[in-house]
């Protein structure tokens, strides 16, 4: 997570100004549950359907690259014409910053950024998971730092399923949202039906803590500022911690992975769709140790 500085100025209409002013939406005691392990559960702390452990034997780890498939798309600049923040808020902005963040590709190796590649349990099976990766205290940081946020895509792990309880707990991961501009940022996300909602006016250097969402191997959560249109970026949540997003090499590392048992591997980017067969990824028995996967994405 990552960029510096930023030097703007916004004007907003009261109207706006009163609307982006109002709090956010609080967590909810009934917050749904998570889908978990490849089905339709609900009931974050409260009862989920009864899954069944998947048998693995061991561990490993899973690696590889993802790179574009033939000619990549040229870079867009991402600027809204007629806005009238469009030169000021991009003051001091490095490159990555302006340009449509839906394809970032590494010039020399065409490696792709922001694609992520996680593992699927069979329908009714949940993912055992090491005791060492139950609690989390890794803060997920969304940064804005002129008018992007950075990342584009983020990676979040904020559950896992206990079968003891037959219930959904929390592994103390949280997302934080924070304003790194010189001027005021408008942060809204919202998932799927159930899932986290919020609306809330960032003034410079603040940040806003995240912590009710929960897992949605389908669907992720959707992050826009709507006093920059033009600003977007996804969090794709899960109930286990095999999930990873490819960096500016395109290079991906999952630990710890469960071996010797048949799952699923699924890979997504935002402009290529699923392109690791579909949405349910495709079927893959990893052995112990080390694992490689070299995948290849293009524009749909």
């Amino acid at each position: 997570m990552r960029r510096l500085h930023a030097l703007g100025v916004v004007f907003l209409v009261p109207a706006l100004g009163l609307l982006l002013a109002a709090p956010g939406c609080s967590k909810k005691d009934d917050t749904p549950a998570p889908k978990g392990a490849g089905t339709k559960g609900k009931g974050s702390g409260k009862a989920a359907p009864e899954l069944t452990e998947l048998a693995s034997t061991g561990w490993g780890s899973l690696t590889g690259t993802v790179t574009y498939e033939g000619t990549p798309p040229e870079p867009k600049e991402n600027i809204q014409s007629g806005n009238k923040d469009e030169k000021s808020c991009h003051a001091g902005a490095t490159p990555e910053e302006l340009i449509v963040q839906t394809w970032i590709v590494n010039k020399e190796n065409k490696g792709v950024e922001n694609a992520v590649i996680y593992l699927r349990a069979p329908e009714g099976k949940y993912f055992k998971i090491k005791d060492e990766d139950k609690t989390r205290k890794d803060v997920v940081l969304l940064h804005q730092p002129h008018c992007n946020f950075l990342p584009h895509v983020l990676v979040h792990y904020p559950a896992y399923y206990d079968a003891k309880t037959k219930e959904y707990v929390r592994t103390g991961e949280t997302v934080v949202v924070k304003n790194d501009a010189k001027f005021n940022h408008n942060t809204a996300w919202s998932g799927a039906e159930g899932n986290s909602n919020g609306n809330v006016l960032l003034q410079p250097e603040q940040d806003k803590k995240i912590s009710d969402i929960t897992p949605d191997p389908d669907t992720p959560i959707n992050f826009k500022c709507d006093i920059h249109p033009w600003m977007n970026a996804k969090c794709w949540a899960f109930d286990h911690p095999y999930a990873a997003r490819t960096d500016k090499n395109g290079k991906y590392e999952i630990k710890n992975v469960p071996t010797g048992v048949e799952l699923r591997v699924v890979a997504w980017h935002e402009g290529g769709g699923y392109f690791h067969e579909d949405k349910e990824g495709k079927a893959t028995t990893l052995k112990d140790g080390p694992n490689e996967l070299k995948l290849t994405v293009k524009a749909k």
